[in-house]
């Protein structure tokens, strides 16, 4: 009979109402009162596509595609220069069939939630006569807050894993031991900084406090245990 393991499950939506709250709240309180004043700060609201390259683990297989949700705060410090801290939440299910060893293999499911704080410095390069339209480049680093929760089963290839003793004592089963250290190693929350490159252009209407802009980011962590990702988003700021 198949072995199936696993991961505890916190509950999806609890964490992801919690988190939004928090960064809302941190979003607002960030904004210095001079900056208000001044009429050089926003706040908004961005959607869009994420493409995540690469695996969460061996045999995850490419996170593929997904919806992009972010809150941001936009400093606009001079005509050229401006600085942005924004927090975005990403969500995946997957499936995946990785080889613990020669004689097995795990399959299963798994749920990915990354939420990541970005700070980026962007340079305006250019704008237009006629139109209140401006083209930026910039870039710089991330937080990412990632967790990963996952169920395997067990896929026999060939002759079937020997007992072994546990190291507590006793007799086990291999199978079982394999997948459990598998879940416990790859299940949980990491924290991993890394770095992105924008670009985009931005419509600012003539007489109204807000702004509407599309933006494209490559992003990719330091380390290799997260995915790197290709994001495509449009989004709008109100200033305060």
């Amino acid at each position: 009979m198949p072995v199936q393991v696993m991961g505890m499950h916190r509950g999806r939506s609890g964490w992801g109402r919690r988190i939004w709250a928090a960064a809302l709240l941190v979003l607002l309180l960030a904004t210095p009162g001079g900056a208000r004043a001044a009429g050089i700060a926003s706040v908004g609201l961005r959607y869009g596509w994420s493409h995540a390259d690469g695996d969460l683990f061996t045999g995850s297989g490419d996170l593929d595609s997904g919806d992009l949700l972010g809150l941001h705060l936009d400093l606009e410090l001079l005509p050229f220069l401006g600085i942005e801290v924004a927090g975005e939440y990403v969500s995946e299910d997957l499936a995946f069939d990785t080889t613990l060893y020669d004689s097995l293999r795990a399959q299963g499911d798994a749920d990915y939630e990354d939420l990541t704080l970005y700070v980026t410095g962007r340079l305006n390069l250019f704008s237009f006569a006629l139109l209140p339209l401006k083209g930026y480049l910039g870039g710089g680093l991330n937080v990412h807050y990632a967790e990963v929760e996952l169920s395997a089963e067990e896929v026999a290839q060939g002759a079937q894993p020997a007992r072994a003793p546990r190291a507590a004592g006793g007799w086990g089963d291999e199978t079982t031991d394999a997948l459990e250290d598998f879940v416990a190693r790859e299940t949980g929350a990491r924290t991993r900084i890394g770095w992105h490159l924008v670009g985009g252009v931005r419509f600012t209407p003539p007489g109204l406090p807000l702004s509407a802009f599309l933006e494209g980011r490559y992003g990719d962590p330091f380390e290799a245990d997260l995915p790197s990702a290709k994001s495509l988003y449009a989004g709008v700021s109100f200033r305060l």
